[in-house]
C-alpha cells in the first residue's frame, strides 16, 4: 500500500470524497496546495482534479509542473502529460490524429476564411479551451461560419497568441444520433453511457442536461465495441485515467471527438464500472458508477494508477 496521498484543494470537492474513501480503505491521505509538503513526501502519490476554468487550469498545471520540474520521489496522478493535454483539444488532435475526425487549428480571421475552402459543409466548430458542450456549432453554410468566425475574431486583424483561444473545425461524422462517454481507469475499469444528440442536432454536454444518458449496468455488444476501442488507445499510450467521447466514422468504425485526462460528474451516480480481465473478457465489478471515488482511492492504495504512470514515463523517456 502507498505511503500516503495527496490530494489537491479542488474546487469541485471531488478530491474530499477520495480523501474520506482512502481513510475508510486504512490509507493516510491529505489535501493540500502547499508545494513544499508534497516535494518533502517519499514514496507516496499526488493525485490531482483539474478544473477546466482557464485561470484555475493555469493554476493547477504550474503546481503539477512544479512537482515534476524539482523531481520529487512522487507518483503524479495524472501525469503531467495527460495534464497538458485536458482541455486542450488542439494538443489532442495533433498528439494522436488517426483517433480522430480531420481537425484543424485556427488562429486568426484570416485564417479562417481561408479554411473554408478546406472544409465540406456541414462540419463542427468549437473553441478549443471549452467543456460541456459550450460554443459547439454545426456549420451548415457560409453564413453559419461568418458568425463564428466573426464571434471569434472580433477585430479585423484578431489573432490568439495561445492554443487556449484558438478555434477549432472538426470534419463532421453524419449518422450519429448519439456518442458514448467511456471513462477508464488504470486501463482495467470501464463506465460507459450512451448521450443523446437532442434538438440542436449535436452530441455534447448540454444535451445530457436535458435529454439525460443512458448509464449502463449490463454488457452488450456495442459498448463492448467502445470499450476496447478506447482500451485500445489508453492502454497503447498508458493513460492512467481518460474519459474519452465516441463516434462512428462514415464506415462505422469508432472514432474520438475529444477525451479528458480529469473526470468525475453527477451523471456517474448511475451504471457500474466493468472490469477487463488479462484475456480481454469483459465482467462486472464490484463498483457502481456511484462508486467511482471509492475505486479511485483503491487504485492510488493498491498503486495501480501510479504503475500505469510508470509505464507512460518509461515509454516517454521522461
Amino acid at each position: 500500500m502507498v505511503s500516503k496521498v495527496y490530494l489537491n484543494n479542488d474546487v469541485r470537492g471531488w478530491n474530499q470524497n477520495i480523501f474520506w474513501h482512502i481513510q475508510e480503505l486504512g490509507g493516510i491521505a491529505q489535501i493540500s496546495s502547499n508545494i513544499d509538503e508534497v516535494l518533502d513526501m517519499e514514496g507516496g502519490a499526488m493525485y490531482f482534479n483539474l478544473h477546466h476554468n482557464p485561470a484555475r487550469l493555469r493554476s493547477d498545471l504550474y503546481f503539477v509542473d512544479r512537482v515534476h520540474y524539482f523531481r520529487a520521489t512522487i507518483m503524479i496522478v495524472p501525469t503531467l502529460y495527460e495534464c497538458l493535454l485536458y482541455n486542450n483539444k488542439i494538443k489532442q488532435y495533433k498528439s494522436y490524429p488517426q483517433y480522430f475526425p480531420a481537425s484543424r487549428q485556427l488562429s486568426s480571421k484570416y485564417e479562417a476564411y481561408n479554411a473554408l475552402s478546406d472544409f465540406e459543409f456541414p462540419f463542427i466548430s468549437k473553441p478549443n479551451n471549452r467543456a460541456g458542450g459550450a460554443s459547439v456549432k454545426i456549420i451548415n453554410n457560409k453564413k453559419d461560419a461568418q458568425q463564428v468566425i466573426n464571434a471569434a475574431f472580433p477585430g479585423s486583424d484578431s489573432l490568439c497568441l495561445t492554443d487556449e483561444e484558438s478555434l477549432v473545425w472538426q470534419e463532421y461524422m453524419p449518422n450519429n444520433d448519439c456518442d458514448y462517454r467511456v471513462v477508464v481507469l488504470a486501463n482495467r475499469y470501464f463506465w460507459v453511457a450512451k448521450r443523446p444528440a437532442g434538438d440542436r442536432g449535436l452530441v455534447c454536454g448540454t444535451s445530457v442536461k436535458k435529454y439525460g444518458a443512458e448509464c449502463y449496468d449490463e454488457l452488450n455488444d456495442d459498448i463492448i465495441e467502445v470499450m476496447e476501442y478506447i482500451y485500445g488507445f489508453s492502454n497503447k499510450y498508458h493513460f492512467t485515467r481518460l474519459a474519452a467521447d465516441v463516434i462512428f466514422d462514415k464506415n462505422h468504425n469508432p472514432i474520438m471527438t475529444e477525451f479528458s485526462a480529469c473526470w468525475g460528474t453527477n451523471m456517474m451516480r448511475k451504471g457500474v464500472f466493468f472490469y477487463r480481465k488479462d484475456s480481454g473478457e469483459y465482467v462486472k465489478a464490484d463498483f457502481g458508477g456511484i462508486d467511482q471515488f471509492k475505486l479511485m482511492a483503491k487504485l492510488l492504495l493498491d498503486e495501480e494508477f501510479q504503475d500505469v504512470a510508470c509505464k507512460q514515463l518509461v515509454a516517454r523517456n521522461v
